[in-house]
């Protein structure tokens, strides 16, 4: 289909050069042309994202001499929408293997080039993101060449601020590249700082946001010498999205300067902490982790740290209060335990218990976290009541809950099983209370902490405590959990030394019990487990305790349940010896004939898994 289409396509299309004949070989361009030119941006967006196979069937040559040069002819017409030219850039960026040697690299750059002038944002973001990667795989004489200039003629295009946007984002990869010549080096600094002042405020932005990585590339000599004068100027900028931008290198930034650390954080990052801008703010608080990471080892700059935390904290806005509290964990983590539990702590708790606050569910998992901060004691003293008091208080948000409970396996790793009181007031306590639970979701997220419990607590204490829950999770009414409680039990039986006696002493009769059950969807529960823990059983309690149940019920009146009751003879079929094996075909060929048709075919479909036929 695809080559009937190419030839085709192959009779209208005029794509070649004058006196150039096209092979079979040019076939699939002429159909990629053709695509394009269709004006469908579907079709067109289809035909781009072929353009790497396109690239391998032309071969190098014809890649760079025609599909390159049409591509770079139709983009200059206008004829493709944003989303196709965004395409194009997105795979541009990733045909460096199909165009040849190395030194063909350049002839990529061109239409990449064009496309940073472009007033569409995404379709320049793609552009950048693809020239940065064409430029990794060149050497430093390649990008002195042909990146370098590109960067600067982006930089110093004066007569619309959108190449200059586009430059902001290819100083880093060129000033990496570079760093080892002196002249380019200096002519890319130079050039950074003219946009960081630049009239624009788009441009200022820019620069701003490439802030960090331009610092990475230069080093800790020319940040200080260079780049830290723009920085300071950025944080002062009339516009507050520049401020906003430059805030977010302050972490590379600290990294870098040394003992200049408590002077920028005092005199400058500090001012930002009092900014009129609630934005600018939220944008401190949502750095001062990182922050505190880049002065690690400085006490006064970390002193000044604790200092700008305890201001974000005390915020007369909402949102700055909030963004503050969500880095709690990260900044305990840096700054310490004591720190931690006054004043972080205290006003995070009254943030979570609190129904009105904004992002409460997010703030739940930042109380979890604190538990690794602040180590074993203080996360059983702080953390642990708080977390008992929203699972079993009355917290009408349930994924409040949930939350909390698919962070209690990493709490456990802190506080450990027992220590948090009396077992059944403490960590063990709570989840058996949990597994209670009258909101099904929570009934089934607490599932997820039974293989861990029984890994720390060991076969006779994770039986004392849980074994008598195994027939709640077996006749719950909800379905999912009955199915994921025959899946994770196995994993629990993995856990102990004899997973085959541990399922025969307390899994089995739960299993068996089911035969009796009024509800055809509980007998099914016994039919599911033998499916699921067929590998795991022992083989003579399987066939002697499960197996004539699986074939009374492949004679049930309710076709659903026959129709499961066949399935798992074909599980079942495996795991048996030679004589229930064929008590079990013969209960199938005899099913073969069933009225229902689903029960007739899924029979038909275990004889052949079981025989293999």
């Amino acid at each position: 289909q695809l080559s009937a289409a190419c030839g085709e396509s192959a009779k209208s299309c005029r794509c070649w050069p004058f006196g150039s004949r096209p092979t079979m070989s040019d076939l699939p361009f002429d159909f990629f042309c053709s695509e394009l030119n269709t004006g469908e941006p579907q079709r067109q967006l289809q035909a781009v994202s072929r353009m790497r196979v396109i690239c391998l069937a032309l071969g190098p040559e014809r890649t760079r001499k025609h599909l390159l040069t049409f591509l770079q002819g139709e983009m200059e017409l206008g004829k493709y929408m944003d989303e196709v030219l965004v395409a194009i850039a997105y795979n541009l960026g990733r045909c460096v293997e199909f165009i040849g040697p190395m030194a063909e690299l350049p002839c990529l750059l061109k239409p990449l080039e064009w496309m940073c002038n472009i007033e569409e944002t995404t379709v320049r973001d793609e552009a950048v993101s693809s020239l940065n990667l064409i430029g990794k795989s060149m050497d430093p004489e390649q990008v002195k060449a042909e990146f370098l200039p590109i960067v600067l003629s982006l930089s110093k295009h004066m007569e619309w601020f959108t190449p200059r946007v586009s430059a902001c984002g290819l100083f880093p990869l060129a000033m990496q590249k570079l760093s080892g010549d002196a002249a380019a080096s200096k002519e890319l600094r130079e050039g950074f700082k003219q946009l960081g002042i630049d009239e624009t405020p788009m441009v200022r932005r820019a620069a701003a946001l490439q802030l960090s990585d331009f610092a990475k590339a230069l080093g800790e000599a020319l940040t200080t010498e260079d780049l830290l004068p723009l920085y300071r100027t950025l944080l002062s900028d009339e516009q507050d999205s520049v401020r906003v931008n430059a805030l977010k290198s302050t972490p590379a930034i600290c990294k870098l300067i040394g003992s200049l650390r408590k002077e920028v954080l005092k005199d400058n990052f500090k001012k930002c902490v009092g900014d009129k801008s609630w934005r600018v703010r939220v944008a401190c608080a949502e750095c001062i982790a990182e922050v505190g990471e880049g002065c690690e080892g400085d006490a006064e700059a970390l002193a000044e740290v604790k200092d700008i935390y305890c201001m974000l904290q005390r915020d007369h806005e909402a949102e700055v209060r909030i963004a503050t509290a969500l880095r709690a964990a990260g900044v305990t983590a840096v700054l310490g335990a004591d720190f931690g539990r006054e004043p972080i702590f205290p006003i995070l708790k009254d943030l979570v218990l609190d129904p009105n606050s904004i992002q409460r569910i997010e703030l739940a998992g930042v109380l979890m976290d604190m538990a690794g901060p602040l180590g074993k004691p203080m996360a059983l003293e702080l953390v642990f009541p708080t977390v008992s008091q929203l699972l079993e208080g009355g917290e009408e948000n349930n994924n409040v809950r949930l939350l909390m409970i698919g962070k209690l396996a990493a709490l456990t790793d802190v506080i450990g099983i027992t220590d948090a009181g009396e077992t059944r007031n403490g960590l063990v306590g709570l989840v058996g209370r949990l597994c209670q639970d009258k909101n099904w979701r929570v009934r089934h997220s607490t599932l997820t902490l039974f293989p861990k419990l029984a890994g720390i607590m060991g076969e006779a204490e994770f039986s004392a405590e849980f074994a008598g829950q195994e027939a709640g999770w077996a006749t719950d009414n909800c379905a999912l959990i009955r199915t994921d409680w025959l899946k994770t039990i196995g994993s629990v039986a993995a856990r102990f030394d004899d997973p085959k006696a541990w399922l025969s002493k307390h899994v089995l009769p739960v299993l068996e019990e089911r035969k009796a059950e009024k509800s055809f969807q509980l007998r099914a529960v016994l039919l599911e487990g033998a499916s699921i823990l067929a590998t795991l059983l022992d083989e003579d309690e399987l066939q002697a305790k499960l197996c004539p149940h699986i074939l009374e019920m492949c004679d049930d009146k309710v076709p659903n349940l026959r129709i499961d009751a066949v399935k798992c003879c074909k599980n079942v079929g495996k795991r048996v010896g030679d004589d229930w094996r064929e008590k079990l075909l013969t209960k199938l060929r005899e099913k073969a004939a069933d009225d229902d048709p689903d029960v007739k075919f899924f029979s038909n479909d275990s004889i052949a898994g079981i025989t293999g036929s």
